[in-house]
């Protein structure tokens, strides 16, 4: 279902799939992973994938968020959006939800303010919406086509109003959360700063170096220079596509967020969004001649 160049993904996963109900149970190795659609189609429509994490640990980042996962939490993805990720530890199982995207504003709005939040099954209607997976999973197959129907509508509902609930009362944060959040805000107001390092950030948010490679390391970017990369790389993108900044050349962006070597920051762009900076931004801006041109491929 979902995999990358050097990994696969989920491992034999164990499915159940009724009347458009479908359930996964998989087990995943310790692995980073990143996944998008490059074209949609009609017979490959974006689905809304609900992860529970049954055992080990995890971290998923979707729409500039990302979020820790431990045994009984849980998070949504939007798979008509790249999303990164990362199984930690020996082994990680999973039980998955795949549902349709919604179409309507009200839950649509839920799913962009639901994406890459970490969730809690422990009690409300999340935890009635658990309970009612894992008995659904085993009872999949006897179930017919009309009971397997009437079962999509009452999940799809209960996530919904699970979404709702912790979004209305979301989850504790724990001391990792604070500290990673506290890092990451100071990350992002110095991304501009070619000095910007390890030492630096560990210094003005009074902490070491070590625990700094320690919060980064259960982010779903890895380690912290991965993080900062994809930050930047993230700004450069939006500046290359914004009609406003075609004036500037690709390698005046670059060193604007950070970059000291065009040839560095090419290489991390097309590893990140598949493509060269200089074939990223709108062919009609270089025919036009209204995007200023550099060596930078």
């Amino acid at each position: 279902m979902v995999g990358s160049a050097q990994y696969t993904f989920w491992t034999d996963p164990d499915v159940s799939c009724e009347a458009g109900v479908v359930l996964a149970k998989v087990e995943v190795p310790p692995c980073e992973f990143s996944r998008s659609l490059r074209t949609l189609t009609p017979t490959l429509p974006p689905q809304v994938l609900l992860l529970f994490q049954v055992s080990g640990s995890g971290c998923l980042a979707q729409h500039d968020r990302s979020c820790p996962l431990y045994p009984g939490d849980w998070c949504l993805i939007d798979t008509g959006d790249r999303f990164d990720g990362s199984s930690l530890g020996d082994l990680s199982e999973y039980q998955i939800l795949v549902l349709e995207r919604p179409c309507t504003p009200d839950i649509l709005a839920l799913l962009e303010q639901g994406v890459a939040r970490r969730f809690d099954s422990k009690a409300g209607m999340s935890r009635v919406l658990r309970s009612t997976l894992d008995e659904a999973f085993q009872q999949m197959n006897r179930l017919g086509g009309r009971s397997g129907r009437c079962l999509r509508k009452v999940i799809t509902a209960m996530t919904w109003d699970a979404v709702r609930e912790q979004l209305d009362a979301p989850a504790a944060l724990g001391v990792h959360e604070i500290q990673c959040a506290r890092l990451k805000r100071h990350i992002e107001a110095c991304l501009a700063d070619p000095d910007l390092c390890v030492e630096s950030i560990a210094e003005a948010c009074r902490t070491s170096v070590r625990s700094v490679h320690r919060v980064f390391a259960a982010d779903a970017a890895g380690s912290v220079w991965k993080y900062v990369w994809k930050r930047r790389l993230r700004h450069c993108a939006a500046e290359l596509r914004d009609p406003m900044q075609s004036h500037r050349s690709i390698t005046d962006i670059c060193f604007a967020w950070g970059f000291n070597s065009t040839s560095h920051f090419s290489r991390l762009f097309k590893e990140q969004f598949g493509v060269p900076p200089s074939r990223y931004r709108p062919a009609s801006w270089l025919e036009s001649g209204s995007a200023n041109k550099d060596d930078v491929r």
